[in-house]
């Protein structure tokens, strides 16, 4: 904690809470990401805080990209990545910066220490663009990451749970305690490893519609499936789907694994 104190009071900086600045302190959780990111030749961080987390993945990778929103940390991580030669920092938000445009090749890792509330619209952008990625290292909080992990049938299953089942294979890591970072979080962190999955269902180019579809299934994940098709031949359609996909037409959208959800999409979609 002591050397990440002295580096933030030396540059006179201070964190900001409406950033969602919670820097992870601990060297040996630092190791264990860059172990768990490590093995392509490119990664996107997102996120550089003081960038003691850059310089390890420096060490794990052959370029490394970060994305950090920041620009009053520039003298900190300058300092920090002195005499680092395969980084480049990109000042900006990565909710709205153009991933493509960022290295010449695919795919790469993206890993970053999430704030806790964009967690969603980060994991979704990274959904989106999954075919840019290999696998996907993030820091995010317990309850969020029991959300993306949730399985079909449990009270967290929502739409982003049945997005990353079927675009990702979900692993949760472990979980870290507050006192792992600085200033200190209220709530316990998890590190998940999102490995995107190739060869998919649903062809790229009907990708958008699926999330759309997905999102409108769980506005009432509690009704039968069925019944949340606003016209008669909606739901007549949709009837018929489940029969022949040998699903119950009295299923609720909550116990619909991501793989059938697909399957529903492109069969309500011919």
């Amino acid at each position: 904690m002591s050397e990440i104190t002295e580096l933030l009071s030396r540059h006179g900086f201070r964190t900001d809470k409406s950033l969602g600045q919670n820097f992870l302190t601990d060297g040996n959780i630092m190791n264990a990401v860059a172990k768990a990111a490590a093995g392509g030749p490119r990664a996107l961080e997102i996120g550089a805080g003081p960038a003691l987390l850059t310089r390890k993945l420096c060490s794990v990778f052959d370029s490394v990209v970060t994305v950090e929103l920041d620009k009053t940390l520039a003298p900190v991580c300058a300092e920090v990545l002195e005499g680092v030669t395969n980084h480049r920092m990109v000042y900006g938000d990565f909710l709205k910066c153009d991933i493509g445009s960022l290295f010449d090749s695919f795919p790469v890792t993206a890993v970053g220490n999430l704030p806790y509330n964009l967690t969603g619209e980060i994991v979704t952008k990274l959904l989106k663009n999954h075919a840019l990625f290999d696998k996907a290292v993030i820091m995010v909080q317990k309850e969020a990451a029991d959300k993306l992990l949730s399985p079909p049938g449990v009270k967290s299953y929502r739409a982003i749970s049945a997005l990353c089942g079927y675009f990702a294979d979900m692993e949760r890591l472990f979980d870290l305690p507050p006192d792992r970072f600085y200033p200190q979080p209220r709530v316990t962190s998890a590190v998940l490893v999102m490995k995107f999955k190739k060869g998919l269902l649903i062809p790229p180019e009907k990708e958008n519609g699926f999330f759309r579809f997905v999102r409108s299934l769980f506005t009432s994940r509690r009704k039968m499936l069925c019944s949340s098709f606003q016209s008669k031949e909606q739901r007549e359609k949709a009837g018929a789907a489940l029969d022949r996909l040998q699903v119950p037409r009295n299923i609720r959208a909550e116990q619909l694994s991501p793989a059938l959800m697909a399957q529903l999409y492109l069969d309500l979609e011919n």
